[in-house]
């Protein structure tokens, strides 16, 4: 079994589900900037289980156009809840605005995530290779090329049934 993968401010892939969790609680609470963007409380409650507090600050911060951030984490909190198809057409949305764009790669990355929860590994596939792709060609951080190369060797073992 692999370990958890460091993506730091003590946080991990889980390298089964692909969820982000916490491995270092002090790490998390005390990171860099960590709390001075309204989302990052609706980040924190996602991470750390708590769905209903991240409902609610979804809600409070929500305005009538919602930072991109927002409407991802709003995304995350739909597959986190089961509503897999909701976060999927909410992340393609998300992508129709990022092609071409320094957040193709992350919204990828999140759109495959959710593709991956709903059982669609085929499609999941086919966004972490294109995440993968942009992140090696952008010369992105290691541990966000180190995520997609996770994500992408997970469903590739599940796709030939390992």
């Amino acid at each position: 079994m692999r370990e958890p993968l460091d993506i730091g401010g003590g946080l991990a892939i889980d390298p089964v589900s692909l969820l982000t969790v916490v491995v270092d609680e002090a790490a998390f609470a005390t990171g860099p900037g960590r709390f001075a963007d309204p989302a990052d409380g609706v980040f924190a409650a996602l991470v750390t289980g708590r769905l209903d507090d991240a409902e609610r600050l979804v809600a409070a911060s929500w305005t009538t156009d919602p930072p991109f951030r927002l409407r991802a984490l709003a995304a995350e909190l739909r597959s986190a809840r089961g509503d897999h198809e909701a976060a999927i057409d909410a992340y393609r949305a998300l992508l129709t605005e990022t092609i071409g764009g320094p957040r193709e790669s992350v919204t990828r990355q999140h759109l495959g995530k959710a593709l991956f929860a709903a059982g669609r590994l085929s499609a999941a596939q086919q966004q972490f290779e294109a995440a993968l792709r942009r992140r090696e060609a952008a010369g992105a951080a290691a541990n966000l090329v180190a995520s997609s190369r996770l994500a992408l060797d997970r469903v590739r073992e599940l796709l030939a049934g390992a």
